[in-house]
């Protein structure tokens, strides 16, 4: 419990001496905003941390849900534009490179904070330094598809997934409906066969039979198209 202590003591003092030493070099105008999220010197951090790292993350952690919960809660729309979160998220990864929680954390935010070429990257750093696992590749492919509107960077994600032994059935659902959205009906075919081919229950298989029926029968024209083709416009229901 004494090392706990002492554990949690250095953190605090690491994190009150690197605020002191970069408030000296940056003293914010008075028109920023006072609840800022204050980001230490990435160079500076990771410096000092030397041993610590995780440590680090996590005292930093703690400090950025409480900033961006209280964002979250803010009933003033003005006010709850997140500032630093970028830096922050990337800092924290830095620190501790398998902290998945704080890349899914990262990639929601900022793409919900209107930043979301910023989560791509956040994910992208995530599924090169854990090309093991394939929950970077499938986020990225969620926030491509619902946030940016970008179906054939949502499909090239969701791809990646599927490479993965343990990726969700899901995510080969998805890389097909991307192609749906782009009117690659042929490419979607082919991945709806596989599903349809190599699926182990009654309930996958029927869903794959489904959308297999269903696309056939749009090229024929025999049924109207079940996902819009390309990025909906500006007002236009996705």
């Amino acid at each position: 419990m004494r090392a706990a202590l002492w554990a949690v003591a250095g953190v605090a003092c690491f994190l009150v001496s690197i605020q002191a030493q970069w408030a000296h070099a940056r003293i914010p105008p008075p028109e920023v905003d006072v609840n800022m999220l204050f980001v230490p010197p990435a160079e500076l951090t990771r410096g000092m941390a030397t041993g610590y790292e995780n440590l680090i993350a996590d005292g930093l952690w703690l400090g950025l849900l409480q900033y961006y919960g209280d964002r979250l809660t803010n009933e003033d729309a003005n006010r709850r534009h997140a500032v630093n979160l970028a830096p922050m998220f990337g800092l924290i990864t830095d620190l501790d490179q398998r902290f998945w929680f704080a890349y899914w954390l990262g990639g929601w935010a900022l793409a919900d904070n209107h930043e979301g070429e910023k989560a791509i990257a956040l994910l992208e750093k995530g599924e090169k330094l854990n090309p093991d696992d394939y929950n970077y590749a499938y986020l990225q492919g969620f926030i491509h598809f619902l946030e940016r509107k970008d179906y054939p960077a949502a499909y090239q994600a969701f791809e990646r997934a599927t490479r993965h032994p343990d990726a969700p059935r899901f995510a080969k659902t998805m890389a097909a409906r991307m192609l749906q959205k782009e009117g690659l009906d042929q490419q979607a075919l082919q991945i709806w066969r596989g599903i349809y081919e190599t699926a182990q229950d009654r309930v996958t298989k029927d869903i794959a039979k489904r959308n297999l029926d269903r696309i056939e029968a749009e090229m024929r024209g025999a049924a109207a198209r079940a996902f819009k083709v390309g990025k909906p416009k500006p007002g236009e229901p996705r």
